[in-house]
């Protein structure tokens, strides 16, 4: 009795943990950089009924191509307006209202996607869920995830489909698809990249008949409905010149995940997720090599290329796991197969979703922080204060930050934001952020740059969240009499430079020296009360207390460090150091 409810009781089991696991991406605050600049972007097209040809709310780097400028700015229109109308409707709430709409067509189009047995479908999905709740659902890359699982859903249905009326409907849906993908985001261009390697597999299936081909007419609609999903997708701003964008290198920060192959994240964040991704890789070559007797090259030529980007760079991961369900839920659904694989592959998912219901639980308990901007990852203290003071000028700021700041600052402009992926320009706010002080005509290099961009104030980090370390431009600007701070944070200093426009900012709010470092050591004190092991908080609690002359202090500060993390290179530096002298 029970081995015949056993199928029953893991369906049931695996189906609370999705819904479970899917709570992390639904209930977690608004933490994603680039959100809010889109945000602000989908206000500015709607009351402007026009799309910008540059980047907004910033000066455009002179090394940015003007193609590469009018792309970032206008391929995500159709979302960005979305996003807009949304939040004009329902505030936050509305977004997250619409993280649940976005989630579910995922779902729903995973679900389509399905191809075999239940309980085998299930098992899969646990470890594709756990990997999509690392994704942000309210970015516009999201309908990219929810358009090429419909893709592969039509592209199939053509290969599939029992009547001539329904493949005619595949063939129909998959222009307009293509059309609706090319205006929300630019990730259309892989969905364009699989089903020309999706076309040119089953034409090569034609050149011998035991790989099983199609029949001439049902190539004959599908080549047809793939050039006309290619003109279709043409109907969009950037027309044929977002080939010219997607030819070009990345040029994103070396920090930020996305832009990482798998194995590089993993080594700096040791993400449990990538292993999942990895797992769910190793898998697909397993099948693949139990169904090598007749093979599909649809199916290799997809897995294939899908596995390949997705290993190579986190952003494409989404794109294999849509696949890899595709055809895991086939070849393990197989007749020689679901008897052995079936009951393995739910347990393995149900053991597997176990180990992420703390983090599911978490998100829960989060639910009524939901709504909230997360003070930890943006400074909403320091927006309150830019705005209510209305400090005058350009701003300084942290990469990561720009976007919240646009959104809550806007038209005042911000130094750089997450559209501006130049090179060149993040290399000068990693130079200005660490205090670069070479001399430039007579001045330090970064009040050389403020002088000649305008830059009269500064929002960013105390120290760097990697390290630990004190951003050098935190002591430049406390050296420099003409800059005042106006504001400590746990996250956040806020400086503004004495001129006309800040000086009656800068008379209510400017802190004396003592009560400013006072304040650092506070802020991290009540980072460590929080976080105890949070090594780099010890690490800039102590750089503040040599700024001050505390070397004792200082040197137990480190030692602490030590003691949390005996190889961090920078307190075991510090600590000789100290205790050289």
């Amino acid at each position: 009795m029970v081995r015949q409810r056993l199928p029953l009781l893991l369906s049931i089991a695996l189906l609370f943990e999705v819904v479970a696991i899917s709570g992390i991406p639904l209930f977690r605050q608004f933490q994603d950089p680039d959100f809010f600049w889109h945000l602000k972007s989908g206000e500015w097209i709607w009351e402007h009924r026009a799309l910008p040809d540059e980047f907004l709310f910033a000066s455009p780097p002179p090394t940015m191509p003007a193609v590469v400028q009018r792309f970032t700015m206008t391929s995500y229109w159709v979302m960005q307006i979305l996003f807009h109308l949304t939040h004009a409707a329902g505030g936050m709430v509305g977004l997250v209202a619409l993280r649940f709409l976005l989630y579910t067509l995922l779902l729903l189009a995973i679900v389509r996607v399905k191809d075999g047995d239940n309980l085998v479908f299930l098992g899969l999905l646990v470890p594709a869920v756990v990997i999509f709740s690392q994704y942000t659902v309210e970015r516009p890359q999201y309908v990219s995830f929810v358009f090429f699982g419909l893709l592969l859903q039509l592209l199939q249905g053509i290969r599939s489909a029992t009547s001539r009326a329904a493949c005619l409907a595949h063939c129909a849906a998959v222009p307009g698809l293509m059309l609706l993908w090319a205006n929300c985001h630019g990730g259309y261009v892989v969905g364009l990249g699989i089903m020309a390697a999706w076309l040119l597999a089953e034409s090569i299936k034609r050149l011998h008949p035991t790989l099983s081909p199609l029949p001439p007419e049902r190539l004959r609609l599908l080549l047809g409905t793939g050039a006309a999903g290619f003109l279709a997708s043409l109907l969009n701003p950037n027309t044929y010149h977002v080939f010219e964008v997607a030819l070009r290198p990345s040029g994103g920060p070396a920090f930020i995940v996305e832009y990482l192959s798998t194995p590089e994240a993993f080594r700096l964040s040791a993400a449990p997720w990538i292993l999942v991704f990895w797992a769910l890789l190793g898998l697909v070559v397993a099948a693949l090599a139990f169904s090598w007797r007749r093979p599909d090259l649809t199916i290799l030529t997809l897995v294939a290329l899908t596995g390949y980007f997705a290993f190579t760079t986190v952003r494409f991961v989404p794109f294999f796991v849509l696949g890899a369900l595709f055809v895991l839920g086939r070849i393990f659904s197989a007749p020689r197969l679901v008897g052995r694989s079936r009951i393995a592959i739910a347990t393995a998912g149900l053991v597997l979703g176990f180990l992420f219901l703390g983090e599911a639980a978490k998100a829960y308990q989060g639910i009524p922080r939901s709504t909230r901007v997360s003070e930890f990852h943006f400074p909403v203290e320091a927006a309150d204060l830019v705005q209510s003071e209305g400090l005058q000028g350009e701003l300084f700021n942290l990469y990561s930050w720009g976007g919240y700041l646009i959104w809550r600052l806007a038209p005042r402009e911000v130094f750089i934001y997450g559209a501006i992926g130049d090179r060149s320009l993040f290399d000068l706010h990693r130079l200005i952020l660490a205090g670069e002080s070479g001399d430039t005509h007579g001045l330090p290099f970064w009040k050389a740059q403020f002088r000649g961009r305008g830059i009269h104030a500064t929002v960013t980090p105390v120290f760097d969240p990697q390290s630990g370390e004190l951003f050098g431009l935190l002591p430049a600007l406390i050296a420099d009499p003409a800059w005042k701070p106006l504001l400590v944070s746990p996250t956040t200093v806020v400086f503004a430079e004495d001129t006309p426009g800040n000086r009656e900012a800068i008379r209510r709010n400017a802190l004396p020296r003592a009560e400013f470092y006072r304040n650092l050591l506070e802020c991290c004190a009540a980072i460590i009360k929080v976080r105890p092991t949070y090594v780099q908080a010890h690490i800039a609690r102590g750089d503040i207390l040599l700024l001050i002359g505390d070397q004792a202090g200082a040197l137990r500060t480190f030692e602490e460090a030590l003691r949390i993390s005996p190889r961090h290179d920078i307190a075991r530096a510090r600590v000789k150091q100290l205790r050289g002298r």
